[in-house]
Parts: structure tokens; sequence; C-alpha cells
């Protein structure tokens, strides 16, 4: 069986000592050298899986804004038309009220004074002495 990298002869035959501990040295260079190189690679894997994932994340998100966008663009357009509408119903009914002879006071005091009447309420009425 063999020990690592060392061969038994190293352990039968007597040998320098430092000899032994720049093989034993080596050795424990080159396991650091492959362990780093491990590590660099998991390590470029990862970045390279969190990239990927990233770049997944910000296509999603942009489809998102971007169908966001259309449904506010579609609403937007929804309205403008609910409102041309409602413009041309105003307009048809200015007309029928001139037409008919009816006319509708919009002053804003009027309005007051009609719902203080309809819910009861008195208005302040100032006593003049003379």
């Amino acid at each position: 069986a063999s020990f690592s990298k060392l061969q038994l002869d190293d352990f039968i035959s007597p040998r320098n000592p430092l000899a032994q501990f720049e093989i034993e040295k080596k050795e424990h260079q080159e396991r650091l050298k492959n362990m780093k190189a491990g590590m660099e690679k998991v390590m470029e894997e990862k970045v390279k899986e969190k990239m990927t994932k990233m770049e997944e994340q910000k296509n999603e998100l942009k489809l998102k804004h971007d169908q966001a966008l259309k449904h506010l663009e579609k609403m937007k357009k929804e309205i403008e038309t609910k409102r041309a509408e409602l413009r041309d119903a105003q307009k048809a009914f200015d007309e029928l009220q001139l037409a008919s002879g009816v006319t509708v006071n919009n002053s804003t005091s009027s309005l007051n004074s009609t719902k203080d009447k309809i819910s009861g309420k008195k208005t302040k009425s100032t006593k003049k002495l003379f």
C-alpha cells in the first residue's frame, strides 16, 4: 500500500530529515494549490448561478413593468373615452334644456340652501334692528 506520494522506501531507508521535510512541504503546497483551484472553480460556478438568477429576475421585473404600463395605458384610454362620452352627454343635456326653456341654476349658494331645506337645517338669519 502506498502512503500518499511518499514511497515505502522513504520510511525504510534513513534519509536526511531536511530532505524529508522538503518533500512533505512540496506535497502540502500541491494539496493547497489543488484545494485553492477547486474552491475558485466552485466560486466561479456560484457567481455564474447568481448572475443568471439576477438576469432572470431582471427580465421578470421588466416584463411585469411593461405589463403594468400597458394596463395603465389601457385604463387611460378608457377614462378618456368615458370623459368624452360624458362631455357629449352634458352638451346634449344642455342643448335639450335650452330647447325646452328650462334653466338650471348652478350657483353654489342656491345649491347649499336647497340642501339645507332638504335636510331640514335652518339657516342663520340676521335680525335687523331697523
